[in-house]
């Protein structure tokens, strides 16, 4: 079936073709500041109960020590603590600034979706469509009201994609450095990003040759790969010389250790205290030396992965799972309406508990979620078919170069994380990411449904009248 689906964008009307990307902005905005005086980050005992706690507070601290002079200290990566004292030098240390200029980036990224669709498809109703998607979001809106590094990453995350997409179809070394920069930042604020990175050189290198020749195509991968490695490298040596570990962070480490002791308690029927004690025991003093002590964790981490490699294969894609198929239904009953849990879990007990067990759990939820639960679901169902359409629809209109480095970095982002994935956090990137391309896709299952309902319809009076 053939059917025109995307126009190529005139010039005309410079103004008014705008307005309904201006009105779907303002809804994300509005959207954004509601989380925002929800979250009370002006009320001092809210912002110290909910807000500075567990990595918020570290990232808090951090700043502070920045702005005392003693730069930073531990294992974490400098992007977000640094975001945080610049913002700190400005407004006396305002988390309340911090958190209303994170709602504004939050809606920035929905440029960039809008820019990289355009990039994509040539066609305004599919990047509407796309920040419309990105827009109603609740997930990106509830992160950018905590004091976490969700919203400053995804926002240079996206922007860095979009000139690096740019740079494809116009191979200007311009936008080759800003998208080099960028996605060395990112890499400093999200350092789960380090790995994702570098699969972008040897997709640019493909995606050159041939059209750029190898000489030319070497090139410019090399500049590519050296901008990255100019704004990460310091911090290496930075660690090197401190800590003796030419490590960018400790957070792997931590984080594999994290995730072993979940198993071991879950295959041996322990807490996690307990797991860390079965597992040899590594003290957790935030005074030691962090990449010492990751060292220490990824040791005995590896060693249990290697005596237990299916049950880690395993629990990982389960992990993968929870972060595919989790909603907004959370955000909004929970953090939004402010609802109790009407059962309360570990964070991680999805990753322990059998099938069944949460079949039985999520059953109990219903009495309170069935309304969200059926919405939820088709949203998020009706974005992933839309994402697979559009990606699908780029490559029979041969712009394959974007969408393909898109859904590379969608497939990152979604078996990255592992057993962390449960939390909702590390489904950000992928929102943005997949919103960029859904709004082809979401004309294209209009026009299909469109299609099909004519026929049924057809179908139906044609029934009716041999009936008669």
């Amino acid at each position: 079936m053939k059917h025109r689906v995307l126009t190529y964008i005139g010039k005309k009307n410079k103004i008014e073709p705008y307005l309904p990307l201006a009105a779907a902005i303002m809804v994300a905005f509005a959207i954004r500041l509601t989380f925002f005086f929800f979250a009370e980050p002006w009320n001092q005992d809210v912002r110290e109960t909910d807000i500075l706690r567990s990595d918020s507070l570290d990232y808090h601290l951090q700043a502070q020590n920045i702005l005392n002079g003693s730069f930073l200290e531990g294992g974490r990566t400098p992007g977000y603590p640094m975001f945080l004292a610049l913002i700190y030098s400005f407004t006396n240390s305002s988390v309340t600034a911090v958190l209303l200029l994170q709602a504004i980036m939050d809606v920035c990224v929905c440029v960039f979706v809008w820019m990289i669709s355009l990039e994509v498809f040539r066609d305004k109703k599919a990047a509407l469509l796309s920040v419309i998607i990105y827009t109603f979001s609740f997930t990106t809106a509830h992160w950018g009201s905590t004091l976490m590094t969700e919203t400053l990453f995804n926002l240079v995350l996206i922007s860095g994609v979009f000139f690096f997409i740019k740079f494809l179809h116009i191979t200007k070394v311009k936008t080759l450095i800003l998208s080099g920069v960028l996605l060395g930042f990112a890499v400093l604020i999200r350092p789960m990003f380090y790995a994702g990175v570098w699969l972008i050189l040897p997709y640019m290198f493909l995606f050159l040759q041939g059209r750029q020749g190898l000489k030319k195509t070497i090139g410019l991968t090399v500049v590519l790969g050296v901008l990255i490695s100019l704004v990460i490298l310091p911090w290496h040596f930075r660690n090197y010389y401190l800590y003796d570990s030419f490590s960018l962070t400790s957070v792997f480490n931590s984080n594999i250790y994290k995730s072993v002791t979940i198993l071991a308690a879950g295959k041996e029927e322990i807490t996690e205290d307990g797991a860390r004690v079965f597992l040899g025991g590594v003290p957790s003093d935030l005074n030691e030396n962090r990449f010492a002590l990751g060292r220490d964790q990824r040791k005995i981490a590896i060693d249990y992965i290697l005596s237990n490699k299916t049950d880690y294969v395993f629990q990982h894609l389960k992990g993968t799972l929870a972060l595919l198929t989790r909603t907004d239904k959370g955000i909004i009953l929970y953090y939004l309406l402010n609802i109790e849990k009407p059962y309360e879990a570990h964070p991680f007990m999805g990753l322990k508990e059998s099938f069944v067990d949460r079949l039985q759990r999520n059953f109990q939820n219903l009495r309170q979620e069935y309304y969200l639960t059926p919405i939820m679901a088709g949203k998020m169902i009706l974005e992933y078919a839309a994402f697979v359409a559009g990606l699908a629809l780029s490559v029979r209109n041969k712009r394959y170069g974007p969408s393909i480095i898109i859904f590379l970095l969608f497939l990152f982002f979604l078996f990255s994380p592992g057993f962390l994935g449960i939390n909702t956090r590390f489904k950000v990137p992928l929102i943005s990411l997949y919103s960029s391309i859904a709004g082809g896709g979401a004309i294209v299952l209009y026009l299909h449904g469109k299609n099909l309902l004519k026929q049924l319809l057809g179908r139906a009076k044609t029934f009716d009248s041999k009936s008669c």
